[in-house]
């Protein structure tokens, strides 16, 4: 994605046993990402829009205020961790977004 950017990130949970969607209807998730897993701070934090929680659908917004102060390409690490409703914490996926520079500002 490029710096400055407003993007959607759609994420649909599934049952990680039987590969079926998963209802997360009570539930809340956040996404963080970090320029290296094992700081104690994070870059950006951003909770889900439950936009479909019986069909497991959960939004994040980038939005362009989010990114625009970088002013270099960075990759940073990310995960999604999802409370259910019990309060019980899972970490669903994780991964790495690269932010690149754009020229029109």
């Amino acid at each position: 994605m490029y710096r400055g950017d407003d993007r959607p990130f759609l994420l649909v949970v599934k049952d990680k046993d039987t590969g079926q969607v998963a209802d997360i209807t009570g539930c809340s998730a956040v996404w963080t990402w970090k320029e290296n897993k094992g700081d104690a701070s994070y870059f950006l934090q951003k909770s889900a829009n439950l936009t479909d929680p019986e069909q497991g659908e959960a939004e994040f917004n980038i939005d362009a205020t989010d990114t625009e102060s970088l002013r270099e390409e960075r990759i940073y690490f990310w995960d999604v961790e999802l409370t259910k409703a019990t309060g019980k914490k899972e970490t669903l996926c994780e991964g790495k977004i690269r932010i690149l520079m754009d020229v029109t500002r």
